[in-house]
């Protein structure tokens, strides 16, 4: 079992090849990620889906790029949103854990500094970029390579997975 389903371009799979790539990626878990989960990863376009852990009664899934946790319940998927999996952990177990699988941390983290809201890419190419509160995806007002700056194809996919992580946080 490799315990991640990656994609480049959720927004176009339908709903059975999600299924089959979530089949692939989780056999024998507790409980499937479920329409909220996938609808994310659509609105996301780019992204990677991991189980942290399968329980008893849930699986725990999380969205490396944002770093959410979602923890599902049997039979019914009931839900539960974590911004990430410290939050999580701080919660009492209601379920037995069968196995914990390692993972990797989040790609980007946000801070938010007066009006700005700062992006930053903790893995290499590094990146932080400041996007002001008048319209937060189309307005960069910063952008400072901390690795050296990579091709323009690659700032480019690695911008548009910062605004998904951006889009995904405003949200709350």
């Amino acid at each position: 079992m490799k315990h991640i389903a990656h994609s480049a371009h959720w927004h176009y799979l339908t709903g059975e090849q999600i299924v089959a790539a979530f089949d692939e990626a989780f056999p024998n878990v507790t409980i499937q990620p479920n329409l909220d989960i996938v609808m994310q990863l659509k609105d996301m376009e780019v992204g990677t889906l991991e189980l942290l852990e399968n329980r008893t009664g849930s699986s725990v899934y999380r969205i490396r790029e944002t770093g959410v946790v979602y923890q599902l319940f049997q039979p019914n998927g009931d839900l539960f949103e974590y911004d990430d999996y410290d939050s999580y952990l701080e919660e009492d177990p209601v379920d037995e854990l069968i196995e914990a699988y390692a993972s990797r941390e989040p790609a980007h983290v946000l801070e938010r500094k007066g009006k700005d809201i700062w992006v930053e890419r903790k893995k290499p190419p590094r990146f932080r970029a400041r996007y002001t509160p008048d319209n937060p995806l189309n307005h960069l007002s910063d952008l400072e390579w901390l690795d050296g700056e990579p091709d323009f194809m690659q700032q480019a996919r690695l911008l548009r997975k910062a605004a998904a992580f951006l889009v995904k946080k405003l949200k709350k």
